[in-house]
């Protein structure tokens, strides 16, 4: 569960970030005429200008190119570090193409820089490598730029670039991990409002989220079930509200245990729980439907009492372009059918046999 939470925080980050780059990326092409028109009048030469204002250019569009098209949700930190080292790489190469030889102008100059790292090292902070990935070579690059330099006034540049370096990287470490702390809490308090308390399981809100996300994202068929337990409220009747608690808790645990990896039990309310196949087949679901029956085929051991108990319930099998609401539509109606075929008896002691209907979902 570890583990999950900490994929769930980074997805957040790197989502936060992906808004973040977005706008900056696209400030570049606004913000950088103004900055060499700046120096341009100052520079030693201006065909150095123009070099690092395309490099600074190019450095921004490979940026978009390479992540800041992809989705919000994919995992492309690999690729904001790489672009990171390259637009910092541009920066630490300001001084060697930029500087002014006029004192007032280096001072200038070494402002753009401290503001430069400042930022980055604010706006990327929510992964660690991405701004690490840029002060380091900018730092480097623009310290030894400065150095070469043999004027007295670019070697004081020289230190206070570097400590701004440090600064940054210090400023970066501390707002990362105040955004993962905040990233950590969004996803506690997410997965808490969409988790049910008794059981574990996702609640109706998360069984929802998840349904959705699956018809989203299919491929194939996505197969939803709905299961809703006769004769529960004689449980609570006869052996009290604790025992039938404790009811909803084992048959949660065994739906969990036999229905596999792919099939994501939820709790909807009350007696009643939901199932979420995505990428199925009509086999697979049949399948399914075989091993929702087998865990109801043996008895419960409930405060001491053995407990049988049967389930209606209903299967449909959701094409592509499927909407949410004809999927839950479905299924519900598919549980209702099946709930009615049942030959009354007695419902705490009969082992179940479970009728499924498998309606296709209309599109």
């Amino acid at each position: 569960m570890a583990g999950e939470q900490d994929l769930r925080v980074n997805a957040v980050l790197r989502a936060r970030l992906h808004r973040l780059m977005r706008i900056t990326v696209f400030c570049i092409p606004f913000s950088m005429p103004p900055l060499v028109g700046l120096i341009w009048s100052q520079a030693k030469n201006t065909t150095t200008v123009i070099i690092w204002t395309c490099l600074a250019l190019g450095a921004g569009l490979v940026q978009w190119l390479a992540y800041l098209r992809r989705d919000a949700h994919e995992d492309w930190t690999i690729h904001a570090v790489w672009t990171q080292v390259l637009g910092g790489t541009v920066w630490g190469l300001y001084p060697w193409l930029m500087m002014p030889s006029d004192p007032i102008w280096q001072s200038m100059s070494t402002g753009v820089l401290v503001s430069v790292f400042t930022g980055a090292a604010i706006y990327a902070s929510a992964l660690r490598a991405t701004f690490v990935a840029f002060i380091a070579p900018a730092a480097l690059f623009s310290t030894v730029g400065f150095l070469a330099m043999a004027d007295g006034d670019a070697r004081w540049s020289a230190l206070v670039t570097f400590g701004t370096g440090g600064f940054a990287a210090v400023l970066g470490e501390a707002s990362h991990r105040s955004q993962r702390e905040t990233a950590t809490l969004t996803v506690r308090l997410h997965g808490q409002a969409r988790t049910d308390e008794l059981t574990s399981l996702a609640n109706r809100a998360g069984f929802v989220e998840t349904l959705g996300a699956a018809l989203d994202a299919q491929r194939g068929i996505v197969g939803v079930a709905f299961l809703d337990l006769d004769g529960f409220k004689s449980v609570n009747d006869e052996l009290g509200h604790a025992a039938g608690d404790e009811l909803l808790v084992a048959v949660a645990a065994r739906l969990e245990a036999r229905l596999g990896a792919n099939a994501q039990v939820a709790r909807y309310g009350g007696d009643e729980f939901t199932v979420v196949a995505p990428d199925t087949t009509e086999i697979e679901m049949a399948d399914l439907k075989r091993r929702i029956v087998d865990s109801f085929t043996e008895p419960f051991a409930i405060d001491g009492a053995t407990v049988s108990i049967r389930a209606s319930v209903g299967i449909a099998l959701a094409p592509p372009g499927t909407s949410l609401a004809s999927a839950l539509q479905e299924a519900d109606a598919a549980q209702y059918q099946a709930k009615h075929r049942r030959v009354p008896g007695n419902r705490r002691a009969a082992i179940a046999t479970v009728t499924a209907e498998i309606p296709r979902c209309p599109g």
